[in-house]
């Protein structure tokens, strides 16, 4: 078997030739590769393809790097020196469970030209950044890696060359979660969700929030809403963005509309609710938790549907007699997503912009096409998008929903509560 050497690969994927069709020896060769999972790059055997090479008993075993490692070499960790200043944050060495947050010093971010650095105040969780932590091969993350897609707090400096005319050092702001190039033909028709480019504040788009302070481009800032506090503002950017990209852009919800959000007790469920609501549509919340419900029905859902996954539509048809609604306001895949079509009527939307639940569906296309259905995926919204938000809240439209500050020291405790699904709106974490 060809060996090679602990801590450094040259490839995203690796050939492991081994003379043999046994099924035990196989086993012990995908142990091996497992074994690799305690490697400084995080390399485990995550998948297995077996080819037979014609007139020959070689097989050949690829270990693929689970969560695209491999290819990578591990990011130095900084450290703090006497030159330089300190900062505390919860930082990610390996990938796995919330214990592999790690509180800590590291050195204060320097502002490159076209950036801003911002004194963090509060930073809000997403089930992103579980994904993330759990090592999700759809980002290609360094380690060490700092998590937090959202951000408020106080504008403290520009990089060079670079001043935003409408903003001064001092001022709180906001920070917009998506990052794009704003150069390219998307970008410039106000379309920087689609940029070829983009990427998410936490996720690929380098460190995150997780820390007292943050380098962050400085075209992404907003003005904070000044009736709004660190923590509350906090909370809205990445969902609220989300469920009104989904809602008013992509689903055109107006007044009159039905509407079934699923999952109403998630951050971005509890927005799509006062969204709905604030484009003049009837909001139905559906969850099986009673608690959650009867917080969506204070929040201004006009009815609930308490239902498992696989009763759903039956729920609404109870509700709502048999023609169904008009959007389905859809984050959680699996089971919920083959049940949200049912319920929907003729020429109805389905909306998604997420699989917390299962990211592979059972879709019955016949209830697509006789019905004339649409159905639509949604990636974060755009930067001006977030700026009308702003505004809503500044003018009181909508109302944050913050559940519970943790302090960021508690960043690990803080990811349990959150897979618990414990929480109503968002979780917060304060430097």
């Amino acid at each position: 078997m060809k060996r090679i050497k602990r801590g450094w690969l040259p490839s995203v994927s690796c050939s492991l030739n081994y003379r043999t069709t046994n099924a035990r020896r196989l086993t012990r060769l995908k142990a091996h590769c497992a074994r690799w999972r305690k490697a400084p790059l995080e390399i485990v055997s995550s998948a297995v393809s077996l080819s037979k090479h014609s007139g020959s008993r070689r097989c050949r075993l690829r270990a693929i790097a689970f969560n695209a490692k491999i290819h990578r070499r591990r990011r130095p960790l900084p450290c703090c020196s006497g030159t330089r200043n300190c900062l505390k944050a919860a930082r990610l060495d390996s990938f796995g469970g919330s214990d592999r947050l790690v509180y800590g010093d590291l050195p204060d971010p320097s502002p490159k030209k076209g950036e801003a650095l911002v004194s963090v105040r509060a930073c809000a969780l997403n089930h992103l950044d579980l994904w993330i932590r759990e090592g999700n091969p759809a980002y290609k993350i360094e380690l060490p890696h700092i998590l937090g897609n959202d951000a408020a707090g106080v504008l403290e400096a520009f990089g060079p060359e670079t001043s935003v005319p409408e903003f001064s050092v001092g001022d709180s702001v906001i920070v917009s979660p998506g990052v794009s190039c704003g150069e390219c033909a998307r970008c410039k028709e106000g379309l920087d969700n689609l940029c070829d480019s983009y990427a998410i504040l936490g996720a690929n788009a380098g460190w995150g929030s997780y820390a007292e302070k943050i380098a962050v481009p400085a075209r992404n800032l907003i003005l904070k809403p000044a009736r709004l506090s660190f923590e509350e503002a906090a909370s809205y950017p990445l969902v609220f963005l989300t469920a009104y990209h989904m809602l008013a852009t992509l689903a055109r919800v107006k007044k009159g509309s039905t509407v079934v959000v699923v999952g109403s007790g998630s951050g971005v469920g509890a927005a799509a609710i006062q969204i709905a609501k604030h484009l003049g549509a009837t909001v139905w919340a559906a969850s099986s938790s009673e608690a959650k419900l009867k917080a969506a029905k204070e929040l201004g859902a006009d009815g609930v549907l308490t239902s498992p996954p696989d009763r759903l539509s039956k729920a609404v048809r109870k509700a709502l007699g048999r023609g169904g609604v008009d959007v389905v306001f859809e984050h959680v895949g699996g089971d919920f997503f083959t049940e949200a079509v049912k319920c929907l009527r003729p020429g109805g939307t389905l909306v998604t912009c997420g699989a917390t639940a299962n990211a592979e569906v059972a879709l019955d296309l016949r209830y697509v096409f006789f019905k004339e259905l649409k159905i639509l995926g949604a990636k974060m919204g755009t930067l001006e998008e977030l700026r009308t938000l702003s505004r809503l809240f500044d003018k009181g439209k909508l109302s944050p929903i913050v559940d519970r500050v943790f302090p960021l020291a508690e960043a690990k405790e803080a990811h349990d509560y959150l897979a618990a699904r414990k929480q109503f709106g968002k979780v917060i974490l304060t430097p």
